[in-house]
């Protein structure tokens, strides 16, 4: 298939690209900075708002466009105006946050909830208008429903990916590394409430190929949730890097998540924590895109040999124990999961 990227070069959308190359697909990736050497892939040098160049990759006949780029409903509107009646399919990555921005749903969560009224209440929500979770869930919400209006009409056949966190070696984000680096440091870890809150993430390699799915798949259309198949905890998570780099489990002390915020801590020092668990149901992908997640420990593992070498943990988080153990009156600070 002739295939344009909306977007190349960053983590998810690299992986897609090996893999679709490695599939016998010819791309054309729309791109900043076009690498010197194209690696048999057709480049288009530019951004995504810049007049008029949807339209010139349209010209180009894709048969299908996969859209890493699409934050809101305005750009969804792009897209039509662009490749409607043009193409065949349209895979649009989006996001679990479509349900976590609504502070409405159910673990696990299944397609099926995206459209329940109960969901629908924004912004009746814990969270806050104008948060990054929230503006980013309910931008992804628009463009997803502008999206699904084109499938109804006939103008391409519309796939929504919803990814949790992907996580893999070469993560940009640092997340996972940090983690890493701590334990490795064998210092205390800071993780709010314990740290006990369920969520389920994803390999970036499983990522790709979903999308190489959701673009082949004859009848593959609508959302779909697409993740690793366990439900895993902070606690769980720094349990597995301590095993995967033989070193003893570290101390975890736990202060309340609003003390946390009273001091201006947040979750700097405990990526993936939340108020509540934010678990996806992947039965449909399963189904319908021959979906099989790479287990958690299999993946995580790669991860963690990438880190290893590396250990550090920041100085505001010694600072922030120390803080707490003396205004909690030196009490014990952490909970064993079976104290729960």
């Amino acid at each position: 298939m002739n295939i344009t990227l909306l977007g190349g070069g960053g983590f998810i959308s690299s992986a897609v690209q090996r893999r679709l190359l490695a599939d016998g697909h010819r791309l054309t990736i729309l791109k900043r900075h076009p690498p010197a050497s194209s690696q048999g892939v057709r480049y288009v040098a530019g951004e995504r708002h810049d007049p008029g160049i949807l339209a010139a990759l349209a010209a180009g006949r894709p048969d299908a466009v996969v859209d890493f780029l699409c934050y809101e409903g305005g750009h969804a509107r792009e897209l039509l105006e662009a490749f409607a009646g043009r193409i065949q399919r349209l895979v649009m990555i989006s996001t679990g946050s479509v349900y976590w921005c609504t502070g409405a749903w159910q673990n696990p969560v299944g397609e099926n909830q995206y459209d329940r009224e109960d969901t629908l209440r924004i912004p009746a929500t814990p969270l806050t208008p104008g948060s990054i979770e929230y503006d980013y869930g309910t931008g992804k919400r628009a463009a997803e429903d502008v999206l699904a209006r084109a499938h109804a009409r006939g103008d391409f056949t519309a796939v929504r990916l919803r990814f949790p966190v992907v996580g893999g070696p070469g993560d940009p984000t640092g997340r996972y590394a940090g983690y890493v680096q701590r334990v490795a440091a064998g210092g205390p870890l800071l993780l709010p409430d314990g740290g006990f809150n369920s969520f389920c993430h994803l390999y970036v390699e499983d990522a790709a190929a979903a999308v190489a799915a959701a673009v082949t798949t004859p009848g593959a259309c609508g959302g779909y949730n697409v993740a690793s198949s366990e439900m895993i905890s902070v606690r769980d998570l720094v349990h597995q890097v301590a095993g995967c780099l033989g070193r003893p489990e570290p101390e975890v002390v736990s202060p309340p998540r609003a003390w946390l915020l009273e001091r201006g801590y947040g979750d700097l020092f405990a990526p993936f924590s939340a108020t509540r668990d934010q678990v996806l149901a992947i039965g449909r992908a399963r189904r319908e895109l021959a979906f099989q997640p790479t287990p958690y420990a299999q993946w995580l593992a790669h991860v963690v040999a990438a880190g290893q070498g590396h250990s550090s943990q920041p100085r505001e988080e010694l600072e922030a124990v120390a803080l707490f153990r003396r205004t909690s009156g030196g009490a014990l600070a952490y909970l064993d999961a079976e104290e729960v």
